[in-house]
């Protein structure tokens, strides 16, 4: 990572925008203290959410300060939006079908784009063929972050405890909170991404508390 790169970016960055750097602090919810050191090239290492909080100040995707400070490469996002993935995603959802027929409890919804942690008690229980129903549970998506492969209020149903390979669906715990994404490892750093592009991709970094829950195996449409 280069300090003092990323330094003289963000300082050229806030005074093209006519921000003083207790304007930018305050912003950004950091001290100016903070964003001095930074900018002269004082810190011997950035804290990833300084980056992101900075990056909100500015204006400007968290994305491009990562990938300025080498947090992530920048063809780890070209991998990802390959010109025919998005024409190939509802291909790589993994389906599941069985001539038998069990029951899977379905909880509460699941923000696909704020995201909260599903309540403990079931809605209700619905049959399913599934092959090897140990651990699946349906859930009901509160969002549109992942649409077109899975619309507000469909039914999702997650396997739990199953290893995530990249561009599998997944739902996960980011810091006490619940997502449903689509999941994409490279050298070590962990993207979450929306199928919306609307929605900006969510870095996992080293500060956060961070559970993969399960993989998302099926998807249904919306219980009446």
């Amino acid at each position: 990572m280069d300090i003092k790169k990323i330094g003289e970016f963000i300082r050229k960055r806030r005074e093209s925008l006519n921000l003083s750097q207790g304007q930018l602090s305050y912003k950004c919810d950091l001290e100016t203290s903070v964003i001095h050191r930074i900018e002269v090239g004082e810190r011997k290492k950035i804290n990833y959410e300084h980056l992101k909080k900075i990056a909100t100040g500015l204006d400007m995707n968290y994305i491009e300060l990562y990938k300025l400070a080498g947090i992530i490469e920048e063809d780890a996002l070209s991998d990802y939006y390959l010109p025919d993935f998005n024409d190939k995603i509802n291909q790589q959802i993994e389906l599941i079908s069985d001539t038998k027929v069990d029951t899977i409890p379905i909880y509460e919804s699941v923000s696909a784009g704020c995201g909260y942690i599903p309540d403990s008690v079931p809605l209700e229980y619905i049959s399913l063929h599934l092959s090897g129903k140990e651990n699946c549970i349906g859930i009901i998506v509160d969002g549109h972050s992942m649409e077109p492969t899975i619309t507000d209020k469909a039914v999702i149903v997650m396997k739990k405890d199953t290893e995530l390979k990249s561009k599998d669906i997944g739902v996960f715990l980011l810091n006490g909170e619940a997502y449903v994404k689509r999941f994409f490892k490279k050298n070590n750093i962990i993207i979450l991404y929306s199928d919306n592009s609307e929605y900006s991709p969510i870095i996992v970094d080293e500060y956060d508390d961070f559970i993969i829950c399960g993989k998302v195996i099926k998807t249904l449409n919306e219980i009446k």
